[in-house]
């Protein structure tokens, strides 16, 4: 016999496990016994089913044109920064879009949620060879993004909250001590390893903010000097914009379709 908490957490895990099977929808229903023994479950597919090779062979150019452009870096960090980057430039963030809980909605429509973002960027990166997990929990809403693991550990890696006007690299490579304070994982997700590993956290944004702290310090010294005025205005204007996007995350949230219980 199977209890309905068992059927729950094994279709949850097919789920967060197998982005391949874009053709399941995440809503199901289960009939089970007064004394909780399921005895039937029917699943629910999207439109895709209706012509399912066709999908599967758009679902897999898609993913193989961006594995391409991995073919000539080096290191998984490469690899998955690529990944990260050419998803982003890929997907529009899209809440009425069609079959936004999957990585078909992400990879062949190109219009998703955070759902669909996650689950294509699990589909590359596993093919890559890169251990990458789907992550459900709660970020200013229901929400969901990854776990990558890398040489040195586990990383956390949100790809819907770096998709602004410019690709940002805040929720990427991000240890939990950080992310913690934005996100917090639940369902079959706590289970998944801790993220602690540092080695990879994000280095470039760390070099500009040196940058930026030495031009700073540049100012409040008293030295006199030479100042040549360029007329720069539409730069500036960009850079406060930029920096007001960061200050104000675009936080977007995951559409969650419940099963339905059916007891007889």
């Amino acid at each position: 016999s199977i209890t309905n908490n068992e059927v729950t957490n094994a279709i949850k895990a097919i789920y967060f496990d197998h982005p391949e099977f874009f053709w399941l929808n995440t809503n199901y229903v289960y009939k089970y016994t007064n004394d909780g023994n399921v005895v039937q479950i029917i699943l629910s597919f999207n439109n895709t089913i209706n012509d399912i090779d066709n999908a599967k062979n758009n679902f897999e150019a898609s993913a193989n044109s961006i594995i391409k452009g991995t073919l000539n870096l080096s290191t998984n960090y490469e690899k998955e920064k690529y990944v990260h980057d050419q998803l982003i430039k890929l997907i529009t963030y899209n809440e009425s879009a069609s079959i936004n809980q999957s990585a078909y909605s992400a990879l062949v429509l190109h219009q998703s949620v955070c759902a669909g973002y996650s689950r294509a960027f699990q589909y590359i990166m596993n093919k890559l060879g890169i251990p990458t997990f789907y992550v459900s929990g709660y970020s200013n809403g229901d929400h969901a993004w990854n776990i990558v693991k890398l040489d040195d550990g586990f990383y956390n890696v949100d790809l819907t909250w770096d998709d602004n006007k410019n690709i940002m690299y805040d929720y990427f490579n991000v240890p939990d001590s950080t992310f913690s304070n934005t996100h917090t994982r639940n369902d079959l997700s706590v289970n998944l390893p801790e993220c602690n590993a540092t080695t990879y956290v994000y280095k470039e944004e760390k070099q500009n903010n040196n940058i930026i702290d030495n031009i700073i310090d540049l100012f409040k010294d008293n030295t006199d000097y030479e100042v040549t005025n360029y007329n720069n205005e539409e730069n500036i204007d960009n850079t406060q914009n930029e920096a007001e996007e960061k200050q104000t995350p675009n936080k977007k949230e995951l559409n969650i379709r419940k099963k339905d219980e059916i007891s007889e």
